[in-house]
């Protein structure tokens, strides 16, 4: 009859219905393959009466589907924290009554218990109501005939009471008839929650293996969330009043605190282990973040901004409870994104002073890609630690083409992500199968299958139901060729139309936009790459066609350098926008062309920044009032920060850096107390200042007199054999050629930029002969520089004879400059994007300076040494001054587009 019942119910049998457990009634095991079915095989009984072994042997038929079976991995976890002798242990075992909705007790009349629970069971039953007084009955049950009820059938729902619970031995026990009208439609798949009541051995005490199936949390992120966070228990908050009843201030004050936790752990991060740091972080907040919010969080949410608003719909169902800690571990995922955003011009990782961390942009990258991973197997797989279904699997090939299907389905629902970025997002089987290990460490795997065809399977764990549905269980069977397949015939969901649309900047600035405004030509690439949070330099920015340097390089000795006519122009723009607010920067402007930079003196670069920044707070100035003040600074400043120590001495140049490290740690200290501020355009101008401070002390690097003209001669020849093309080459190219041409594809496929238009019959060509006459242009810069180079070296023995000589600087004064005059005076350098012709610049020095290593062997050892040191500087000068020179351009853009709006 049992069985019956079972083949129609769909519900588990829990041993025989009449209560015989004794060996001559066959018990059965479980196998399973990928977690899917299970096949029932005989298994030896281990329990043999009711009174001295209450072990539960689930009787499942072949080919019953696991998915239906709810299950508790995690309830054998808390065996040994339990008392034996005593059952009130359990009570700090157990979170609060609303930990388990029913479970039983044997008496000493042989009955099973049952206690009533009559608070709210919210933090279980999302939209239950409390039954009362008059909807419950007392009634003794024999234990044999407890078996599974259906909440929409007959049966009915126990609960712990108030007055009975903390008393095993009560003979009697309540039963609940809930109310179900307020949510019906929340159960998965428009079946009903099963609630197996059994038995519990005083001895052997644990919770239940019967816990609910969530749609969106399996039984073990149920148990880990209730042993871990318990739930306070509340009344059911209307859909119209959850949000109001939630602060916001205290949810960003928990998740701050919470990451505070991990803090100390940032000083051992780096980009081989971040993944390390990222699982630890996720393990107990990842069954809170819906994944699509977390995906909007990192890929489409620019800059990693968390907003109160920027959740996705809140369910009619979703109570106070659950939402906080979902808003909660968003915040907190916000917080860990931020930490690690500020790119490294280099590869490598950064701890600040502050705590934060910052990885290189393709260190960046991996960091986002792992960050979602790692959330997907969490929410994919669980370990089932029930001894009886050891042998359930799941193959490894099946958990990457889950988290394939995945990432699919949340880069078709976002259609701001073009098609092409996807093969960018989506890690490959073998980095998966190593966040696997780092999420399970001690995962178990077994190659299972026929010789020569067996594949790797994971051993003892399943799937999480939450995250299958039909569709997904049959594209499980296709193999990883026809999913790539069937993704790229499945249309993408249709962005809505978007003619012109008012786009509103990080630094609150609105730009006007229109589709027509996209060049024909040259088309930038993914949303997805736009611009940094701490930065001004979007994608479609490029450089002006009019001289942008920040100074004039003719050299003056003991006379700070003097303005270009572009940076003069700006910043005469600002200075006017600025007095609309009484700001007058005019007695800074004096100090600083007098060479008065020190901290103290009056009309400082502290005080005056801070005044007027304090300024626009009290009157609740735009954003755009404090861009107009940071490009005044910074073109202030800039060419002071690149002079060299001929034209500013040494000991000016420590009195302006101290005077800038003063001026960020103020304005820094002192922003909490600012009213109305643009926290993101302050970061961002504080990140330039530091910047500036960098390179500043660079250009004062010297080399030893003795080796001075060596070190010269040296880099020249480095220059020349780069240049130079080798009678072996098959390509006709130069060492520099290629390197610029690897540089300017890594860059295009980087920012999915096309160079060309791709739907004509000769894009192909048109390509490569785009790609190879930039590098052709590009390398003849290099060369005219490296011509310049050797006239340095006579006339700067003549004038610095016994002095040592500023050969990284003089070097980086001249590659700027022809940067400026030569570089991006080529029209087809002008159509490329800011940061594509960044990332070019960049690749190539270090590329240069990777390439002079292999002859340091052959040199004198301390010239190795002095030549290393110089390329070095001289690399590391002009990465800074590229990345600066960028934002600078890009704060001018941004404000002449806020002109014209």
């Amino acid at each position: 009859m049992a069985e019956n019942n079972f083949q129609s119910s769909k519900e588990p049998i829990l041993g025989p219905s009449n209560g015989d457990y004794s060996s001559s009634a066959p018990l059965m095991d479980l196998t399973a393959i990928d977690g899917h079915y299970a096949h029932a095989v005989p298994g030896p009984p281990s329990a043999t009466n009711w009174d001295e072994s209450q072990h539960i042997f689930p009787q499942i038929p072949q080919g019953f589907p696991l998915q239906n079976m709810p299950l508790a991995p995690s309830s054998l976890e808390y065996h040994s924290n339990v008392p034996t002798s005593d059952f009130e242990g359990l009570q700090g075992l157990l979170p609060g009554p609303t930990s388990v909705p029913g479970y039983l007790l044997p008496s000493e009349n042989g009955t099973g218990s049952f206690f009533e629970q009559n608070t709210n069971s919210s933090g279980i039953f999302p939209s239950m109501d409390t039954p009362n007084s008059e909807q419950t009955v007392t009634e003794n049950v024999p234990s044999h005939e407890m078996s599974t009820r259906s909440l929409f059938g007959d049966g009915n729902i126990a609960y712990p009471t108030p007055e009975n619970q903390h008393t095993p031995e009560y003979p009697n026990f309540k039963v609940a008839h809930p109310n179900f009208s307020n949510s019906p439609s929340q159960l998965p798949g428009n079946t009903s929650w099963v609630h197996t009541m059994h038995p519990i051995n005083s001895d052997t005490l644990s919770l239940p293996v019967h816990m609910n199936q969530y749609e969106n949390s399996s039984s073990h992120e149920i148990y880990r969330t209730l042993n871990q966070s318990p739930l306070p228990v509340t009344d059911q908050p209307n859909e119209s009043n959850l949000g109001a009843t939630i602060s916001e201030n205290k949810i960003i004050q928990e998740a701050e605190e919470a990451f505070d936790k991990f803090a100390p752990l940032l000083s051992t991060v780096s980009t081989q282990n971040f993944c390390v740091f990222l699982v630890e972080c996720l393990r107990d907040y990842h069954q809170y973040i819906p994944l699509s919010d977390l995906f909007n969080l990192i890929y489409v949410n620019k800059g990693f901004d968390y907003e109160f608003s920027s959740v996705a719909q809140i369910s009619p169902h979703e109570t106070t409870e659950s939402l906080e800690l979902k808003l909660k571990s968003l915040k907190f995922c916000s917080v860990i994104l931020k930490t690690f955003q500020s790119p490294l011009p280099q590869k490598g990782v950064e701890v600040l002073s502050n705590g934060g961390v910052r990885l290189s942009s393709a260190s960046f990258h991996e960091f986002l890609r792992c960050f979602l991973g790692i959330k997907i197997i969490f929410s994919s797989i669980q370990k089932v630690d029930d001894s009886s279904v050891s042998h359930l699997v799941i193959s490894r090939q099946s958990v990457y083409k889950l988290y394939y299907i995945l990432c699919q389905r949340l880069l078709r629902s976002h259609p701001s992500i073009e098609p092409g970025i996807s093969q960018h997002l989506i890690l490959g089987p073998s980095k998966l199968g190593q966040l696997t290990n780092l999420v399970y460490p001690n995962i178990r795997t077994k190659r299972l299958g026929r010789r020569g065809d067996s594949k790797p399977h994971f051993i003892g764990y399943t799937w999480k139901e939450s995250v299958l549905d039909s569709e997904i269980l049959q594209l499980l069977e296709l193999e990883l060729p026809q999913l790539k397949e069937h993704f790229n015939q499945t249309p993408r969901k249709a962005e809505e139309p978007k003619s012109v649309k008012r786009a509103k900047t990080s630094h609150g600035v609105s730009e006007s936009k229109s589709i027509s405004d996209e060049p024909q030509s040259m088309v930038s690439g993914s949303s997805v790459f736009s611009k940094p949070i701490y930065s001004c330099v979007d994608l479609s920015y490029r450089f002006p066609e009019s001289d942008c340097s920040p100074r004039d390089w003719k050299t003056t000795p003991n006379s700070i350098p003097s303005q270009s006519k572009w940076a003069y122009e700006s910043m005469k723009k600002s200075l006017v926008a600025l007095k609309v607010y009484n700001i007058d920067m005019n007695p800074l402007i004096e100090n600083i062309k007098n060479g008065k930079f020190g901290a103290d003196e009056m009309n400082s670069i502290p005080q005056a920044v801070f005044d007027a920044t304090k300024t626009l707070s009290d009157v609740s100035a735009p954003n755009k009032a404090y861009l107009h003040l940071c490009l005044v600074v910074l073109l202030l400043l800039f060419p002071i920060i690149i002079a060299s120590d001929e034209e500013v001495p040494s000991a000016s140049k420590i009195q302006l850096r101290n005077s800038v490290k003063a001026c960020v740690a103020k304005l820094q200290y002192e922003r909490s107390s600012l009213v109305s501020i643009d926290r993101v355009g302050l970061e961002t101008f504080t990140n330039i200042l530091s910047k500036m401070v960098k390179l500043n002390e660079m250009t004062s690097c010297r080399v030893e007199v003795e080796y001075g003209e060596r070190v010269l001669k040296e880099m020249v020849g480095d220059l020349e054999i780069a240049g130079r093309v080798s009678p072996e080459s098959f390509t006709g190219k130069s060492p520099l050629e290629e390197t610029y041409i690897t540089s300017i594809v890594l860059a295009m496929n980087a920012y999915n930029f096309k160079i060309v238009e791709e739907n004509t019959q000769t894009a192909q060509q048109d390509i490569i002969a785009t790609i190879s006459s930039l590098a052709t242009t590009l390398q003849k810069t290099v060369m005219s520089t490296n011509r310049d180079m050797k006239m340095i070296s006579p006339h700067a023995i003549q004038g610095l004879e016994h002095k040592v000589l500023d050969v990284p600087y003089e070097v980086f004064k001249l590659a700027v400059r022809d940067f400026h005059q030569i570089t991006l005076k080529e029209s087809a350098v002008l159509k490329l994007p800011m940061s594509l012709i960044s990332f070019i610049m960049l690749h190539k020095s270090n590329a240069m300076q990777y390439s002079s290593f292999q002859d340091f062997g052959k040199r004198d050892p301390k010239l190795s040494r002095e030549s290393f040191k110089c390329w070095w500087v001289f690399s590391s000068m002009y990465q800074e001054y590229m990345s600066m020179i960028a934002e600078v351009v890009a704060l001018s853009k941004t404000l002449e587009i806020s002109d014209l709006a």
